[in-house]
């Protein structure tokens, strides 16, 4: 049996900036992780090790991975 992976995930949209960790299922999609956590994907800048993700339905999270989240603000 794998182990399951233990990720960082950083929320950037919150006051003050919120780090924490979460252990999340073998093969769990970053999709799946933002639901998890009660967010959706298209309302969000996402970034996976340090890089912007365009389609976070197919990005399998691996272990030690830092997800950064930035919420879109609407407004004018």
């Amino acid at each position: 049996m794998r182990p399951m992976p233990e990720i960082t995930v950083i929320k950037k949209y919150t006051k003050p900036i919120q780090k924490i960790k979460i252990t999340v299922k073998p093969d769990t999609t970053l999709a799946q992780l933002l639901y998890k956590l009660g967010l959706r994907y298209d309302s969000l800048i996402i970034a996976y090790n340090g890089e912007v993700v365009s389609d976070p339905q197919s990005l399998r999270i691996e272990e030690g991975s830092t997800v950064e989240l930035l919420e879109l603000a609407d407004g004018g």
